[in-house]
Formats: structure tokens, sequence, C-alpha cells
């Protein structure tokens, strides 16, 4: 990784009574590249060991990895990760223009990456969450999922949650996901600020989508992990490692029903499906559909996307007037994976 120029000290004002001041300015330029390099020296998973994300009873079983070799990372998944730091990088140099040229398979991961700035920016310039707002309406007004994925990310590297109250009032608990995946990331053991088991299992999904990257997209090596965590976290990381395998990708046909079938052995093959349905609508809404999302869903979820889709939406409006909390945000996934019972079945009840 290039090494960041660290800016010279900030120069200090004497103000009228008496207290020091730092320039405007500097004071941006220089949490800029702090943060700036406290983000992007943190974007390769599969290079990471997996850490306890609110665990508690001493070490997360997640440290307690097995010493055997992994497989190198498909290039898919450092594709992503690329394709987060491009967007992170327009965003802080305010060319959000620059996702035009992205990809259309990779403007998702791009998106939150941009999202991640622009809520790093929002809070070190007290701007309210002025240019999140601006990203939702403006290049990722079809990927909103991802953009509170990224914004989650920001949040666990600056330890806030600010600007909570102005985000969708649904789909902002995604960015607990997000959280989750960057707290695995950084290997941060405890996070004070998941208030609730529902906040926790929303974090877990974030911390199972990291637990794909850094197996390397191998269904054995992503189910030998989730196999050390105990059973009543695992339904939850099993739902984001479906929702990474189908919009990341990394696995093929094989792969993918090995998946399913380690998934199935747990007892949470339905879980899988549900996080493959919610990338399925993810992906549907962006007004473009990924190879690997057309080739994951119909393996994990049984249906094709377009289905999967439709139920999550109604999952959605089952939910009723004005679903806000976080367990409005887990009862849509619990009114999914009802949806999706009706084709497939799982080994263990998992409501």
């Amino acid at each position: 990784m290039d090494h960041v120029r660290t800016e010279p000290a900030p120069v200090a004002r004497r103000g009228a009574r008496g207290r020091h001041r730092i320039s405007g300015g500097r004071r941006l330029r220089g949490l800029g590249v702090m943060l700036t390099a406290a983000v992007t020296a943190h974007l390769a998973p599969h290079e990471t060991t997996p850490p306890a994300v609110g665990s508690a009873g001493g070490a997360d079983p997640a440290d307690r990895r097995s010493r055997r070799p992994r497989r190198p990372a498909p290039d898919v998944l450092e594709a992503a990760e690329k394709s987060f730091a491009r967007g992170f990088a327009a965003a802080l140099s305010r060319t959000l223009d620059r996702l035009e040229a992205v990809p259309a398979d990779q403007l998702g991961f791009a998106c939150e990456g941009a999202a991640a700035a622009s809520a790093i920016l929002d809070q070190i310039t007290l701007s309210r969450g002025r240019r999140l707002q601006a990203l939702l309406a403006g290049p990722a007004v079809r990927h909103s999922h991802a953009v509170y994925l990224g914004a989650g990310r920001a949040y666990a590297r600056l330890r806030l949650r600010s600007g909570w109250s102005r985000l969708h009032p649904l789909q902002r608990w995604a960015a607990l996901d997000g959280l989750g995946f960057q707290l695995a990331l950084t290997h941060r053991a405890e996070e004070p600020r998941l208030r609730s088991r529902a906040e926790r299992a929303v974090a877990d999904q974030g911390l199972g989508r990291f637990l794909w990257h850094e197996a390397g997209a191998s269904p054995d090596a992503v189910a030998a992990r989730i196999a050390a965590f105990p059973a009543a976290r695992r339904g939850d990381l099993w739902s984001g490692v479906g929702y990474a395998a189908t919009v990341v990708g990394g696995a093929d046909a094989a792969d993918l029903s090995a998946l399913s079938l380690r998934a199935r052995a747990d007892g949470f093959r339905i879980r899988l499906a549900q996080g493959s349905a919610f990338a399925a609508a993810a992906a549907l809404r962006s007004g473009h559909l990924p190879r690997a999302t057309a080739q994951a869903v119909p393996v994990l979820a049984g249906i094709e996307p377009e289905d999967a889709a439709a139920r999550v939406d109604r999952a959605l409006i089952a939910l009723g007037h004005d679903p806000h909390a976080c367990h409005d945000y887990l009862a849509w996934q619990s009114h999914t994976r009802r949806a999706l019972g009706q084709t497939l079945s799982s080994t263990r009840s998992d409501p």
C-alpha cells in the first residue's frame, strides 16, 4: 500500500478567551489524512483474523482458528475491495462523478466506499449528514442498501453513531451490518453501542459477510469458522454469508451447492436463503443483475432472483405501517424466511 504523507502539525491560535484553536482548513486536512489511512489500511479482509463481535464470556471462537492453509481469495473478492477503495477516494476528493465509470457489477461496492467516506466527512465537518444524503439522492440513488452498509463501516471506524435519526427509519439498521463487518475487519472484540440482542444480531450478519471474504469464498472454510460460534449466533452468520456469496460471488456452481449443503447440515439453510434473497432484492433495485447474483440465487434460495426479490418486497409490506425499530428490520427478514419456506425446507426450527 502506498505510504500516506504526513501533514505538518496544525498551527494553534489563541482565541479571545485564551483558548487554543486550530486552523479549520489544516484541521480538516489533517483529519482527512488520518482517517483515510485508518480506513483504507483495512481493505483486505481475506488477510485478517475475525475477532469477536459483541462476544461475551471470554475469547471469541473465531479467534481459535485452524492452522490449515487457506486458498487464495478469488479475484472477485479483490475486485470488490478495490471498488470500495475507489468509491471512498471519489467521495473524499469530491469527484463522485467518477462513479459513472465504474462497471455495473462493481458499482454497489463503490457506492459502499463512497458512503463510508461521506459519513466520515459529515462527522468531521459537522454537516449533519449532508454528504451522505446527497449521495443517496444522487449517484447511489439505486444502491441505498450499499450506502447504509458503508455508513456503518464509517461509524465503526469513528466509534460514533451520529446522525442516525436522519437516515431511513428502517433501512438505517443495515448500517449495523456494515458496523459488524468493520469491527471484524479491525479486530474489535467488544462493541458497547450494540444496545440489544436485535442490534447484535444485525451486526453478526456483517460478521458473516466478513467470514465469506476471510475464508476466501471456500464453503468448507466458512462452515468451519461458523461452527466455532454458539448456535444462537450462527443463523445470523449464515444470513451474512448468503448475502456475500450472492453479491460478491467467488464461488462456482459446485461451491454454491456445497455451501447450501453445509448450511443445511448446520440447520440454517433457510437463513442462507434469506441472505441471498435480500441480495437479489438489492441488486434488482439497482436496475442491474450481476452475473454472480444470477448464478447464486437459484442455488442458495431455490428460486429465480426476481421471485426472491418479490418475496422480500411482500415481506416488507407485511410489516404494516411505519416499521422503524431494529426488531422491525429483523421481522422483515423473518417474514422473508417464511415466504421462502414455502419452497425450501429446513432441518431445524428456525423462525
